[in-house]
């Protein structure tokens, strides 16, 4: 017998999931169609959903529309659609299927002071003690060897070569800012706009509205915006959604909901419905103190096309992480002593010792603030599409290997941009500065990017003259 592959194995799991007369149907029709020695792979959901509607009466919509999202003459929004209908095509196909979400272990050792500052606990860091922390059966068996994970990241590099950017996001405006809101947080969004409009900012700031909040909100969120931006040189947005998905995808009734409009995923829905190509991410609970539109004109970020900023907590992504991806840190070599990446790496020598974050391959001892980010999306949608895939699937999974956070202890995987990163090998620009606390920690301040990358690269060239 012909061994099926992983797609075809997918597609029999949701198989098995119909009631017996619908699979009665469906097996006499796989038969018909000699489905497993003639079907093409990129034809496999097609096909079931033609099936299924078969079952329920339903006329059958075009192989071409239901594959690719709309017909060929497409503008800008269907485009999108179909660009979007493609990706939850991916992200449903390599869903990592568990009966329990991978957890820590209760006698696992972490440090009690998570800051990135402390350095009194740093034993605690290296790999093999964070190795001790989740079991790694259910991830090698049910991820690694099925590939789940690198295929994705395969398939979305061809996804994104192979669109049309401007299509997706139009070409008519460049730079822009974009805000995540809904509910309460879109009132919190007009503060901003009106804020950053004071400040001087002539950039287009686009609203984004999630599909839970569309109903209720867009409206009101046009009509508030017309106030809160003196310039009108805005919009309130929201994502273009196949509503045949569900059919198509053999979802439940809210399922799609899990995959499309959920607050930890909002800010990468955001960044693909904004149709600026160089767009700074803003949550609405972060108050700018200067007119961030210098940002986009940035050298570094000009170079690398994403500047992150950083927390203050301490890096601690499991080394499971690693092996999942078959990319694993190399334990000989050492090129950093936690936040010092600057002196020559000679004088860095690996030992037993040496926090994992501080090994070559590894993810920086840096963590990201995922609520604030500056990108390029023509050199880096996939980077946010691998991030994607760790936010969607972050309860059960990722936020727990990249964070050993539990959904109780956080609700954004906020290491999901630094792991799309490493996965994809993007370059980027992290600010060097930590954030400051303020009045206690109250809050914090985030450091400009031009003034920190300006003391880091002085640094760097002092400590090139010394040695």
């Amino acid at each position: 017998m012909e061994r099926m592959d992983l797609d075809q194995q997918l597609f029999f799991d949701r198989f098995l999931k119909l009631s017996d007369s619908e699979q009665k149907v469906m097996n006499k029709h796989l038969l018909q169609e000699n489905f497993i020695m003639n079907k093409p792979n990129d034809k496999l959901l097609y096909l079931a959903h033609s099936i299924v509607n078969e079952f329920k009466g339903l006329e059958v919509e075009s192989e071409d529309v239901l594959l690719h999202g709309e017909s060929m003459d497409e503008n800008v929004e269907s485009y999108k659609t179909g660009f979007i209908t493609k990706l939850l095509k991916l992200l449903i196909n390599k869903e990592p299927l568990l009966t329990k979400p991978v957890t820590k272990k209760l006698k696992c050792s972490l440090p009690k002071d998570l800051s990135i500052l402390n350095s009194d606990e740093n034993q605690l860091l290296i790999l093999s003690n964070l190795a001790k922390c989740i079991d790694s059966d259910d991830v090698i068996n049910k991820v690694k060897n099925n590939n789940l994970h690198n295929n994705y990241v395969h398939q979305i590099k061809n996804l994104v070569m192979n669109a049309d950017l401007d299509k997706i996001f139009g070409n008519s405006l460049n730079d822009g800012i974009v805000i995540p809101a809904g509910g309460e947080q879109t009132i919190y969004a007009m503060g901003l706009i009106g804020l950053l409009r004071d400040l001087g900012s002539k950039s287009f700031i686009e609203v984004y509205i999630p599909p839970r909040f569309a109903d209720s909100d867009l409206k009101k969120c046009e009509i508030m915006l017309e106030q809160a931006d003196s310039q009108h040189n805005s919009k309130c947005i929201t994502i273009p959604i196949n509503n045949k998905l569900n059919e198509l995808l053999f979802f439940d009734e809210n399922k799609l909901e899990l995959f499309t409009d959920r607050e930890d995923i909002d800010d990468s829905y955001a960044l693909l419905a904004s149709s600026t190509m160089k767009t700074l991410l803003l949550k609405p609970g972060y108050i700018p103190l200067i007119n961030p539109d210098y940002l986009f004109d940035f050298n570094k970020f000009k170079d690398t096309g994403m500047v992150l900023w950083p927390r203050s907590q301490i890096r601690l992504t499991s080394p499971l992480f690693y092996e999942l991806i078959g990319q694993e840190p190399n334990i000989q070599r050492r090129i950093s002593h936690g936040l010092n990446d600057i002196t020559n790496n000679k004088f860095f020598l690996a030992d037993a010792d040496t926090p994992l974050s501080d090994l070559e391959n590894s993810l920086p001892a840096k963590t990201v603030d995922s609520n604030i980010l500056l990108v390029d999306k023509s050199s880096h949608l996939n980077t946010i599409l691998v991030a994607m895939y760790y936010k969607v699937f972050a309860d059960k999974w990722y936020k727990t290997l990249l964070e050993m956070k539990s959904v109780e202890e956080s609700t954004i995987n906020h290491e999901a941009y630094s792991a799309a990163l490493h996965v994809t090998k993007n370059p980027y620009n992290m600010v060097t500065t930590l954030p400051a606390t303020i009045e206690e920690q109250a809050a914090e301040t985030m450091f400009d990017p031009v003034k920190s990358s300006e003391v880091y690269d002085y640094a760097v060239m002092r400590m090139s003259m010394t040695l």
